[in-house]
């Protein structure tokens, strides 16, 4: 489970990836906030081939912003938390 989103020259990395892959490694709890950690790769063949990924950021919510629903795998609220950043527009799941 991840997300595949087009990050434009324009981002504060200063490169193009359009194909970027974005994959929770993490989310913490305290009290009503997490945290979510999430690593972005090239592409997911990067991913696949234990690349590094080119950054790390850290996303805040409140619990009551996540979504689970029945059958849901640990991080799916997370994905669908973070479809609803602008950052994230466009983003599909793979």
């Amino acid at each position: 489970m991840a997300l595949q989103l087009s990050i434009g020259t324009d981002s504060s990395i200063g490169a193009a990836f359009p194909a970027a892959y974005a994959r929770v490694i993490f989310g913490r709890t305290f009290a009503e906030n997490v945290v979510v950690t999430v690593n972005l790769y090239a592409n997911e063949q990067a991913r696949r081939d234990d690349k590094a990924s080119f950054d790390q950021k850290h996303y805040e919510c409140l619990q009551s912003d996540l979504t689970v629903e029945a059958g849901d795998h640990l991080h799916a609220p997370f994905y669908r938390h973070l479809k609803t950043l602008a950052e994230f527009a466009g983003a599909v799941d793979v």
